[in-house]
């Protein structure tokens, strides 16, 4: 099979030639037949000439995609009307809608936008039967950190290709150096439509005097997420002392634009005078690294964020909760403008999983006791949203072959990041989709302040959907999941809650863990 692209077409057109023949085992990407229609050229396929767009016999541009392995259903036309009323419906689904919980109807796109639900059968010139198939909303990931071990165009690149065969179609995407943001800024609205298949949310670590003047500038720009680390990453990033972790909130709570500030919560000093005391002794498995950061340096730390949070009114968020107390805090101090995430890692890994070295991170794996309390979390409310903390890197450039003590911290989680959630949260725990998925789509977008453009279904949203298919295993192999990382926490297990369909701003992107619109980018989200 050969996909025809965008590319190939443009060299057509240089050639002046208006015709292009197709074999039977070619296939046309969605932007090559939307530039076929724009520019007018005729197609010749298995002896049949037409003119693109011409009524009833444009169903030669089938989509590329047709009956998948798991049965997914992808037709050109419905079978009433004219195929004329939608770009794109999806039928026959189970759809869950955040705040509305299991609805049953069909998904009607238009122009890139959810344009109705119905239960009406819609005539669309694209129709997914979904049936026995879940559909949500586009799956958020807040936490990413990109470009960090390679350069941050090619892992715009890579990684955001695996966002999409894991069913992610909107990332936060932390950036942190000193002096000004206004060129990184400038930069992101070049690189990110140039090279990233998702859309993207900024966030801005604060280090000096220089970025919280400039406050006013990157609000300015859309830009209305920030982040303070109480306890910072040795040889990368500082921690900011409480004067400044203050000093910031009060110049966000200047500002009109109500921006969130996210907080890295450990005790600095508790984590120092740890790692002090344990530096030399034996570190060979996740319970001694874990040690080095305790738990309570985490839950001191959340606790004095909900304070200084409740004291200014500044919307504060603490990132990767890993511990059961954490959860004790939230228990009695979270409030309305106070949120707490977790990731998709703390849920599933924790001190007795034999990933070895390639599971070091900060803050570390806790015992089973943490793990099991996060999802008691996510029971009682305390956790609003659910990320990844991805750090893109290879087995090399983590260094894993020289043991706990030398690894890096960080491990690619974007490609796994929703299965390993269902699987672990749906399948094992028993906690309900309709509680799951909004933790991982409407809440993340009110957060983070693109809703109701992302995270929802309802009409008027953005056309980026996930259809997942909840029955079928499927082992974890890295080679597969599109990143540049050659290693994942899961490698060799069988996960269930994998997506069979991601759609982006109303195009197929990936089908069956095959991106088959590579040509889509993403924007740079003001938020």
């Amino acid at each position: 099979m050969r996909y025809i692209t965008s590319a190939d077409l443009q060299a057509l057109l240089r050639e002046g030639k208006k015709e292009l023949v197709l074999g039977e085992q070619d296939k046309l990407t969605d932007v090559v037949r939307e530039m076929l229609r724009h520019y007018g050229i005729r197609i010749v396929h298995t002896g049949t000439t037409s003119t693109v767009g011409s009524g009833p016999q444009a169903a030669v541009f089938a989509p590329p995609v047709s009956a998948c392995a798991q049965g997914l259903d992808i037709s050109t036309f419905a079978e009433t009307g004219n195929g004329l009323d939608y770009d794109l419906a999806i039928i026959n689904g189970i759809v869950v809608l955040p705040e509305s919980g299991r609805v049953e109807t069909n998904i009607c796109i238009r122009n890139g936008k959810i344009a109705a639900l119905t239960l009406e059968h819609p005539s669309a010139r694209q129709v997914i039967d979904a049936r026995g198939r879940y559909v949500f909303p586009g799956i958020i990931d807040p936490h990413t950190h990109l470009g960090l071990y390679a350069p941050l165009e090619t892992e715009l690149e890579t990684e955001t290709r695996s966002a999409l065969l894991g069913g992610v179609t909107t990332i936060g995407t932390f950036f942190n150096h000193e002096g000004s943001y206004l060129p990184t800024i400038s930069l992101l609205e070049r690189v990110v439509p140039q090279y990233s298949r998702i859309d993207i949310i900024p966030h801005f670590t604060l280090r000096d005097e220089k970025q919280l003047q400039e406050l006013p500038l990157y609000a300015g720009r859309g830009m209305n997420s920030f982040k303070v680390y109480m306890c910072g990453v040795r040889g990368l990033y500082p921690h900011q002392d409480d004067g400044f972790i203050l000093a910031a909130m009060e110049k966000l709570r200047e500002l009109p634009s109500d921006p969130v500030l996210c907080i890295h919560a450990e005790n600095t000093f508790i984590v120092d005078r740890a790692t002090q005391s344990l530096e030399s002794q034996p570190m060979n498995n996740l319970e001694q690294w874990r040690r080095m950061h305790p738990n309570i340096a985490e839950g001191e730390a959340v606790l004095r964020s909900a304070y200084f949070s409740g004291k200014t009114g500044v919307r504060t968020y603490v990132v990767h909760q890993s511990c059961k107390e954490s959860m004790e805090v939230l228990e009695r101090a979270k409030h309305e403008r106070f949120y707490a995430e977790t990731t998709s890692p703390y849920l599933t890994r924790d001190t007795s999983s034999k990933v070895g070295a390639y599971g070091k991170m900060l803050p570390p794996f806790r015992e089973p006791e943490s793990r099991l309390a996060l999802w008691d979390g996510i029971r009682k409310g305390l956790i609003d949203t659910i990320g990844t903390d991805n750090v893109t890197m290879t087995a090399a450039e983590k260094k894993a072959g020289q043991g706990m003590a030398n690894a890096d911290a960080g491990y690619p989680a974007l490609g796994t990041h929703l299965a390993s959630v269902l699987n672990e949260g749906f399948f094992c725990q028993e906690i309900s989709l309709e509680k799951l998925i909004p933790l991982m789509t409407m809440n993340p977008a009110k957060i983070f302040g693109v809703y109701p453009k992302k995270g929802t279904l309802l009409p008027g949203a953005d056309a980026d959907i996930v259809i997942v298919d909840m029955e079928t295993p499927r082992r974890v192999d890295p080679r597969t999941l599109c990143s540049r990382s050659d290693f994942s926490l899961f490698q060799g297990e069988e996960l269930r809650g994998w997506p069979v369909c991601t759609i982006k701003s109303g195009w197929v992107a990936a089908v069956n863990g095959q991106v088959v619109q590579d040509e889509l980018r993403g924007v740079m989200l003001q938020h």
